[in-house]
């Protein structure tokens, strides 16, 4: 599982910047701050999670 790990601390260091626009620096908003790569590696990360997850509860 340490794929995993690194897939899940990825999505750790977005959750509250990309959540609460306060929780940037500056005065840029998640949405300006994050570019669509970003994103596309987050949606990848958070795929590879939900997978092992499923295979895991049809065990």
């Amino acid at each position: 599982m340490p794929c995993l790990e690194q897939e899940a601390k990825l999505l750790d260091n977005v959750y509250i910047t990309s959540r609460y626009p306060n929780g940037l620096a500056g005065s840029m908003i998640p949405a300006e701050y994050y570019t669509k790569e970003d994103t596309d590696r987050c949606l990848h990360s958070a795929g590879l999670i939900l997978d092992a997850v499923q295979r895991c509860m049809q065990k």
